[in-house]
């Protein structure tokens, strides 16, 4: 009796420590996956002619819950839902001959069970089709959601320039 009594004893705390240990490395394993998510922001690089949003497309929600503060449109700043964003946006990157995201830094992530913020500073440059040259550094908050386990933008605000 005494051995069995041990026997539960251990399994009982193997559980509490797994438990433990599981609800203390997510949100880590949750920043690492961001940390990764925010470096294929550089996938807003031009690469290949034409520009294909479906490169990016994986980091977004696909519904009418997508809010974006954007910069891009000379007409419109707000814009809402997927489908509103892929128009302004897949036209607007083949405006571009090259374009290419450089650097990626000040990153701050904060998670929060299936609620996340990123903040960041990245640089780009490259060259319109006229030759004209494109250059900066730009803010960039985006507000995540976990959905069926995977972490999707669901608002994105880019402002710029960065000014220190």
């Amino acid at each position: 009796m005494k051995n069995y009594i041990n026997k539960v004893l251990i399994l009982l705390l193997n559980m509490v420590f797994c438990f433990s240990y599981s609800q203390e490395t997510k949100p880590m394993n949750d920043k690492n996956t961001l940390q990764e998510l925010v470096q294929d922001y550089k996938l807003w690089s031009v690469t290949e002619k034409p520009y294909k949003i479906e490169k990016i497309e994986h980091l977004y929600v696909h519904t009418d819950d997508l809010l974006a503060f954007d910069l891009m449109s000379p007409e419109k700043t707000v814009i809402k839902g997927w489908e509103n964003y892929k128009a302004i946006w897949e036209p607007a990157m083949q405006n571009f001959d090259t374009w290419t995201i450089t650097q990626i830094n000040d990153v701050e992530i904060t998670v929060d069970e299936n609620m996340a913020l990123t903040t960041l500073i990245f640089a780009g440059e490259g060259q319109l089709k006229d030759k004209t040259p494109v250059q900066g550094e730009f803010h960039s908050t985006l507000i995540w959601k976990k959905m069926d386990d995977s972490w999707k933008i669901v608002h994105e605000h880019v402002s710029g320039p960065v000014k220190r």
